[in-house]
Formats: C-alpha cells, structure tokens, sequence
C-alpha cells in the first residue's frame, strides 16, 4: 500500500455540512470529511472519462472508488503551524471543570486511559485537533466564518413577505490549511496522481454557486511508510484503541450499534486467530454521533445513522497484538464506508505521560463576516440567538451536573426562590432573587436552612450568592466564558460576555440555572 498526501487550503469559505444548528442554519464539520474529497475526484474521473460509462462494476473503478479493502479517502485534518497533519483530540483527554483552555497559558489535563488519577471535577477539554512537538501540546480549532443570506423570489429578484426566509452559514474560514492523505494499492497511484494533478483548484462542499467550496491543491506527494499515528504506549498487555475517524459499526444481528463491544467483535473478524477475552471492554470513553451525507448525482440525502464518534477511547485488558497486526488493523481500519474514511484507529497511541499540559493554538473560535449596512438589524439578531444557543448548551451541562445535597429547605422556601428567579428573568436582573436572599429579609431559620443544604459541597446559601454576583458568571466561563462562546459578526457586531446585550442573555441563563435547581430540588423532596 502506497499514500498521497496533500494540502487543501481554503480559498473560499468551505460549508461540509454536519447535524449541528437549527433548521434555518447549516453548520460546517470542522474537517474535511473523506467523502467529499472522494466525490471531489470522482467528479474529476468522470470529466476525464466523459466518452466512457461509469461502471462501478468495472474492477478498476470499483478498487479505486467503491472497495473498502483497496482505496482509502482520509478525512482532511487541520494543519498545525508547521504543516503536520493532526488529529482528534481523546475523549479520555479530562481537565478541572473550572480551569479553561487558553493561548496564554498551559492547561494540566489527564489522559484517563492510561492514569490512575483524576480531576476533582473531570470534563472533557472539547473539540479540537492536536499535535505535539518539543514537549508541548497544541489543540487546534479552525476558525469559522458566519454569512447570513436571505431567500429571494425567482421572478422579483429579491426578497418577498412569501419569500424572504433568513439563514445563516456557519463555514471555515478563509486561509484554513488541512491535511489530506488517501491510501491505495500500488497500481492505482499514477491514476490517483493524475486526477489530483490536473488542477490545484478542487471544489469540495455545498452552495459552490453561492461563493463556497474552492480550495487550492498543494504539496502533493507519494509515501511508502506513511502512517496516520506514530507514537507507541509501553503497554503490552493492554489494547488501547482510539478512534481517529467516525466508525460505523453493526452486531451480529446486521443492526446498526455504536459501542465498545462492537468495537471488539470488529477486531475479532479481522484477526480470526486472535484470542479475545470474553469480558467486556475496560475504561471506555465514548461518544456517539448521527451522520448522514449526500449523494449529488441524485440528489438526495444518505441514510442517517448513528457512529461511535472520532477521539473516542475503549481499553482492553489481556490483549496482545504484535507490532505488524498494530500496522494491519490501522491500515485496515473496522467497520463501514471506510473508502470514505470512517473507521480509522490508533493503537496503544498518544502520549506517553498520563498527565499533560495543553493549550490552545490560534484563534478558538471567531466568527466573522462582512455585513451590509441595511442588514445589520438581522445581524445583531442572529448573534443574540447564536450566543443564546451556546448558553442553553452550558445551560443544560450545568444543571445536570448541580444536585442540591443535603436539603432541608421546604418546598414553599423553594417554591419563593423559583418565584423571586421567575420575576428576575421579567426584568433581566437578579434583584428579586438579591432582595429574597438578603439576611435582612430572611429568617434565622430560613437561613440556617440555606446554609446547611449542600450544592457542589458548598452551602447552598453561598452557591446562590456567587451565581447573581453581577457580572461574574462564573459558571458560564467555566464553559469558555467569553473566547469560545462568544459571537462576532463584523467588527461592530459582538455579542459575549463583555458587552451589554451579551450581559443580559447570561443574566437570564443564570436566572433560569436558580430555577432549574430549585425545581429539580422540590421533585426530590415529594419522590
């Protein structure tokens, strides 16, 4: 098996569109999936070889195309700095709740599928792409762009009350670099080259017509021992496999699963003579996601299902594979679709140290667009939903993970505290909630009551008084606070945590945070 690599650098913003968002946006995969870079050059075959049919039949399409066991598409990864490919980051990757990423400083994260220790509040470090290099660890975060467009009537030529439906895009920005790899037998390399040659211009991804889709082709070459992950843990008893692309998997019923379990029957038909334990999987960090797709030729969308996501981590125990099946089951990968690139995995792979320091690398997470004047009403509308989406995700992490312990406060103590939250969120303030909890107003018994129930090994008391401190929304930076969660569309279209639109949304969230606590407690009481 021979590899191409290359660079595609985007030179138009580039929409791959995912599952994310609402129905009137579409949000672009941070990567270049392999099926698009496979119907890139398939369209490029087929106007090479306008005067002959397309027959997936035919042996050499097929192996170039259509077989699983031959040809290989890899998803495009963002280039680090230096132009090495990298790669998603583990799921086993967990930090301190309360510690952030940053460029400015390093951040101590653990890799819980080789340590024996753990945060004191684990949550995973988030999306994002690493590489190492000196010692240091990088995490990786394409920039976006966000365009807004509207829907115009066909005969009028512009937008109508029975047309003129508003829509965003959340695509990659200009400039972006990934890295591309395609794998294939050594018969198919000049023909592979050849389509990859006859342009440095490759159209990848939707609404090309709208100004969307073009990258240019770069640093093309060809590797014998090329690998996708390098970088052996010592551990030789153990099998350690992380998953560097989404993987579809089914039991053996033929239905579609995503788990650990199926992780492991995968490997077991790839190697028929291996003896597999027959307990479960150990430490597992996984992720699940639904991926679909789209076939252009007929116009229509690809079945959804759901896959074991990229950067998750399953460990087994008593497992031992020698260093040519390591290279076997990484070139082979497991699972379906994996022409398109679905499948790929690591072996006994990262680093070696079961704690590290990371940081960010670049820009985390920027939108921006140029925004004419008469829309700009539009704009600021759309950064307000777009930020208040953002916080109801944070929202909803936090309340899960908030359970008033050790309550001795009455349902009617709770009932007057959801009310007073209820009255703030009328008037975007915490007064009512500040003026229900002054001690002046409060009882000694109501008080000692607030102080003795516990919410995070806090009194509870103390947890209410931090939540409406105005403006420090410190749960809500423990969620990337105002770099990853904040919206910028132009210069003069913001809307995060520094400013006054950004201040009122959070006030809101934190207000409905008290509530959601409070409500959650006087369910428990009464089971």
């Amino acid at each position: 098996m021979k590899t191409l690599t290359f660079t595609l650098t985007a030179q138009q913003p580039l929409l791959m569109t995912s599952f994310q968002g609402d129905p009137n946006s579409d949000v672009s995969y941070s990567y270049i999936p392999g099926s698009t870079i496979r119907g890139a050059i398939i369209g490029r075959y087929l106007r090479q070889h306008s005067d002959t049919p397309f027959d997936p039949e035919n042996p050499a399409i097929h192996r170039l195309f259509f077989d699983d066991n031959s040809t290989h598409y890899l998803n495009g990864y963002i280039n680090e700095q230096n132009g090495h490919r990298t790669l998603p980051v583990p799921y086993s990757w967990l930090k301190e709740k309360t510690d952030s990423l940053s460029q400015d400083a390093d951040c101590p994260v653990y890799d819980m599928a080789v340590s024996s220790n753990s945060p004191d509040t684990p949550k995973h470090v988030g999306e994002g792409f690493w590489y190492t290099q000196g010692g240091r660890t990088d995490i990786y975060r394409p920039q976006r762009r966000m365009n807004i467009h509207t829907q115009r009537d066909r005969t009028k030529g512009r937008a109508t009350k029975e047309n003129g439906q508003v829509f965003r895009y959340e695509s990659i920005e200009v400039g972006t670099s990934f890295g591309c790899a395609i794998t294939c037998h050594d018969e198919d390399v000049e023909t592979l080259k050849g389509l990859l040659e006859k342009s440095s211009t490759l159209w990848i991804g939707g609404s090309r017509s709208a100004g969307y889709g073009k990258t240019k082709l770069s640093h093309l070459a060809v590797e014998d021992s090329w690998q996708e992950a390098s970088g052996y843990r010592s551990a030789s008893s153990s099998l350690v496999i992380t998953l560097l692309s989404h993987t579809l998997l089914r039991d053996e019923n033929g239905q579609p699963v995503a788990d650990a379990v199926a992780v492991k029957v995968a490997i077991g038909e790839l190697f028929p003579t291996l003896t597999l334990p027959a307990h479960t999987p150990g430490k597992t960090f996984l992720k699940r996601e639904t991926i679909g797709g789209f076939n252009r030729k007929w116009g229509l969308p690809l079945p959804q299902r759901v896959a074991i996501a990229q950067g998750s981590v399953i460990t087994f125990e008593n497992i031992s594979l020698s260093e040519e099946q390591y290279h076997q089951l990484e070139a082979a990968g497991i699972g379906e679709r994996r022409v398109e690139g679905f499948g790929r995995l690591a072996i006994n792979y990262g680093t070696a140290a079961a704690a590290l320091t990371v940081r960010l690398a670049g820009t985390t997470r920027q939108d921006a667009v140029s925004v004419k004047k008469e829309n700009t009403d539009i704009a600021k509308d759309i950064a307000k939903r777009v930020f208040s989406q953002r916080l109801e995700q944070a929202l909803f992490q936090e309340v899960s993970r908030n359970k008033l312990e050790k309550n001795q406060l009455s349902n009617s103590q709770l009932s007057r505290l959801e009310l007073a939250a209820r009255k703030g969120l009328q008037q975007h303030s915490f007064a009512p909630v500040q003026q229900l909890l002054a001690k002046k107003n409060l009882t000694k018994t109501a008080q000692r009551q607030l102080e003795r129930s516990r919410l995070n090994n806090r009194p509870f008391y103390d947890q209410l008084e931090d939540w409406i401190t105005t403006q420090s929304f410190d749960w809500i930076n423990a969620y990337g606070g105002s770099s990853e969660l904040a919206v910028t569309i132009d210069d003069n279209i913001t809307c995060s945590l520094n400013d006054a639109i950004g201040k009122e949304i959070a006030t809101d969230y934190t207000l409905r945070l008290i509530m959601a606590v409070a409500k959650q407690a006087k369910k428990e009481k009464v089971s």
